[in-house]
């Protein structure tokens, strides 16, 4: 493991839809970082009526998890719906975020909702999906194939279809916090994405200040699939940060 040239700088892994720290899990072992992977209430050690979770109290979880860690500045970086995450956890810990990284995450504007910033035809799938499963949304084997593993392996796209968790209809609904224009920032774009198409990422990626643009040919989980590369960047964004704060 590459020893990090700032230890004070440790990086805070958020998942996406669905998903749990354990989607990280092949990545900290490669950064040279200290790496702190947190789970969203609902899943892993974390019980919750995800009925009636709203993204305030993600945010109060992760907020809780990083208060508790540590490691005196951090990057948070936020993998698609985590997106929504980042402002409320900023808000709260302005002091210790230097950079956030974004992969292939959602970047809704102030005051709308993670729902509101898709296209058309894709708000309109989230709004039908949020309707018909009331007890949280889960995503059928074929449809995360699709969406999520097109450039996994065979072992790997199971491991993601047998660990999917259902996931709150709040997170999607949830007004977003306002994303500081200061803040330094890492969008890391990912050119093969079926579950959030490269599209649709360059209209979050439009809404960023301060933004270094990243490219991994990848699908929507490059944690899985390209570990390697995407610990080398999230070490390069450590090694570059100890000015940024």
């Amino acid at each position: 493991m590459p020893p990090s040239r700032d230890t004070d700088v440790g990086v805070v892994l958020l998942h996406g839809a669905m998903l749990g720290r354990w989607i990280w899990e092949r990545v900290e072992p490669r950064l040279g970082a200290p790496a702190l992977a947190v789970d969203f209430p609902g899943r892993g050690e974390k019980p919750a009526d995800i009925t009636t979770l709203k993204l305030g109290d993600v945010v109060d979880s992760v907020v809780a998890d990083i208060e508790a860690w540590p490691t005196p500045r951090i990057v948070l970086v936020a993998h698609s719906l985590a997106g929504i995450v980042a402002p409320g956890v900023i808000a709260r810990l302005r002091q210790r975020v230097v950079h956030t990284v974004f992969v292939s995450a959602a970047v809704p504007l102030a005051g709308a909702s993670y729902r509101d910033s898709l296209p058309g035809s894709q708000r309109l799938m989230l709004r039908f999906a949020l309707l018909t499963q009331k007890k949280g949304l889960l995503s059928p084997a074929w449809a995360t194939k699709r969406a999520l593993c097109n450039d996994l392996d065979e072992p790997t796209t199971q491991l993601v279809i047998d660990n999917l968790t259902r996931e709150a209809p709040g997170m999607y609904t949830s007004p977003v916090g306002e994303f500081p224009d200061a803040m330094p920032t890492t969008y890391v774009r990912l050119t093969s994405d079926r579950g959030l198409p490269p599209a649709v990422q360059d209209e979050m990626i439009a809404r960023l200040h301060h933004m270094r643009l990243h490219e991994i040919d990848a699908g929507h989980l490059p944690m899985l699939g390209h570990p390697d590369r995407l610990a080398r960047l999230l070490d390069a964004v450590v090694d570059g940060s100890g000015d940024e704060s």
